[in-house]
């Protein structure tokens, strides 16, 4: 009985996951109508959930970039790259971020 009662919730936790992927798109759709606020605050809500979502603190950082916020973006990435250091768009979205600031010794330093 334990094992179908295990075997339910992580069909719950599947599903679960793929409500959260449906949103992870309408969240891209809402961040290229640049409607940062909303964004922001759907992120935040899964991120309660899912604290660890790589798909939704690329997401986070990437909108607060876009709204010129790069310090915060650029510890958002870093939170990331401790969850799951093999996920290059971090990176990537730092060094842009440092470019983006002039910071050029330190974008060289993401890419090395």
């Amino acid at each position: 009985m334990d094992l179908l009662k295990s075997l339910n919730e992580s069909k719950e936790i599947a599903l679960t996951k793929t409500d959260n992927t449906t949103k992870i798109d309408e969240i891209k759709l809402l961040l290229e109508k640049k409607q940062y606020d909303l964004v922001i605050q759907e992120i935040e809500i899964i991120l309660e959930q899912f604290p660890h979502d790589l798909n939704s603190l690329y997401l986070l950082a990437e909108t607060h970039a876009n709204i010129g916020e790069y310090e915060t973006a650029i510890n958002y990435c870093k939170a990331a790259i401790k969850i799951g250091h093999l996920s290059l768009k971090f990176y990537y979205l730092m060094n842009q971020i440092y470019e983006e600031e002039k910071e050029f010794e330190q974008a060289k330093k993401i890419l090395n």
